[in-house]
C-alpha cells in the first residue's frame, strides 16, 4: 500500500476492443507503456468469465463448457496448474526483451472473481450457481489458487474483478457471504497489491466493499458520478483504503466515445480530491474498453481512441503529481 498511497498512481482495468492475437497484445501492451501507465495490465482480449472457465474445465474441476456455456458438474475445485497466466508471462517477457520493464511499476491483473464466476456457470437450464451460498464459496477456494498462481507469475497488483455484487446482494447472498468469499479468494494475493473492481451503480455497495481486505475500491466514477457520495475521506481513511477513480468514459455517448481533455480529466480529478483526499486517489478509466469493437468502424480506430484517452489520463496525471508535490516516479 505504501507504493501507491500518495502517488497518484495510474492503471487500467484490463480489456481492449482489439481480437485475441499476438499482434494485438503487443499493440494494446506498448500503447500503455508509451503513454505512461504505471501498471499496465496483460491485455484482456478474451471473454472475462471463459477466459478462466475454460481452463478449469480441462483441469476437471467442476466446470464444463457446452458452446459457450459454462456448466457446474461437480463441486468446484482449485487448480492443479496455472489458469490463464500465460498472458502475464507473455507481457513480462515481451517488456523484458526490448528493454521496457523499467518504464513500468509492475503488470496489473484482472482475475474474475467468484461470484462473477458463479453468476454465468449454469446447474440447470434456468439455475444458477450464485444461487447457492456453498458453490459460491467453493468458487473462492478456487479463485484464491488462481490468484496464487498470478502472483508467483509476477503480478504486482491484483484486480478481483465483481461486477455482480450488486446483482448478488438483489437475488439475497448476505452481504456477510459477499465479504467472506471475496476475502478468501483475495487470500492467495501475499504481497501484492490488492484491488475490487465494481463497476456501474454501486449505491448501497460501498459500506460492504469497506469491509473487504483489499487495498483499493475502483469504480465507475465518470459516468456514474453519484458514486462519487457513496465514500467520504474519512470512510476510507478508516478502512485503510485508496478509491480506484475511473476518471474517462468507457461507454459510447450514442454511438461515439468522447476523448476527454487533460484539463477536463484534471478538473474531474481535483473534485474527486476535494472529496475523497488527493493522497487516496489511484487513477484508472471508468471500466474496460474491450466493448467498443462493437461501436466503430475498425478495431485500430477504437484502439486509437482508447490510446488517446489513457495518453491525457496519464498527461492530466503528471501535471497533477507536480501540482500537489507528490513524487513523479
Amino acid at each position: 500500500m505504501a507504493d501507491v498511497r500518495g502517488r497518484l498512481k495510474t492503471t487500467v482495468i484490463g480489456s481492449f476492443p482489439l481480437d485475441y492475437t499476438e499482434e494485438n497484445m503487443a499493440k494494446a501492451l506498448t500503447d500503455q507503456v508509451q503513454v505512461g501507465i504505471d501498471y499496465p495490465s496483460p491485455p484482456q482480449l478474451l471473454d472475462m468469465n471463459l477466459m478462466f472457465l475454460e481452463p478449469l474445465a480441462k483441469q476437471g474441476c467442476g466446470v464444463e463448457i457446452r458452446g459457450e456455456e459454462a456448466w457446474l458438474v461437480g463441486t468446484p475445485s482449485p487448480p492443479q496448474q496455472p489458469v490463464a497466466t500465460e498472458d502475464l508471462v507473455w507481457s513480462i517477457n515481451y517488456l523484458r526483451e526490448r528493454g521496457l520493464l523499467d518504464k513500468i511499476d509492475g503488470f496489473k491483473v484482472p482475475i474474475t472473481g467468484p461470484i462473477t464466476l458463479a453468476s454465468v456457470t449454469k446447474i440447470s437450464q434456468d439455475t444458477y450457481a450464485i444461487m447457492y451460498e456453498d458453490v459460491v464459496m467453493a468458487f473462492a477456494e478456487v479463485v484464491k489458487k488462481i490468484v496464487e498462481f498470478f502472483r508467483e507469475a509476477g503480478a504486482a497488483l491484483i484486480t478481483i474483478d465483481e461486477p455482480t455484487i450488486p446483482y448478488a446482494l438483489w437475488l439475497g447472498l448476505s452481504e456477510d457471504t459477499i465479504i467472506r468469499v471475496v476475502n478468501k479468494a483475495l487470500e492467495g494475493a501475499g504481497d501484492a497489491i490488492t484491488s475490487l473492481h465494481v463497476c456501474g451503480d454501486i449505491s448501497g455497495v460501498g459500506k460492504l466493499c469497506l469491509q473487504i481486505n483489499v487495498d483499493i475500491l475502483s469504480h465507475e466514477f465518470r459516468g456514474t458520478p453519484k458514486n462519487l457520495t457513496e465514500y467520504t475521506k474519512s470512510d476510507l481513511e478508516k478502512a485503510d483504503k485508496l478509491i480506484g477513480l475511473g476518471c474517462v468514459l468507457t461507454k459510447p455517448i450514442e454511438v461515439e466515445l468522447p476523448v476527454e481533455s487533460v484539463e477536463d480529466i484534471k478538473s474531474f480529478i481535483e473534485k474527486a480530491a476535494d472529496r475523497f483526499g488527493a493522497e487516496n486517489l489511484a487513477i484508472m478509466p471508468d471500466c474496460g474498453f474491450g466493448s467498443l469493437k462493437l461501436y466503430y468502424k475498425s478495431q485500430e480506430e477504437a484502439q486509437a481512441v482508447v490510446r488517446k484517452k489513457l495518453e491525457n489520463m496519464c498527461v492530466a496525471v503528471r501535471e497533477l503529481r507536480k501540482k500537489w508535490g507528490f513524487p513523479s516516479d
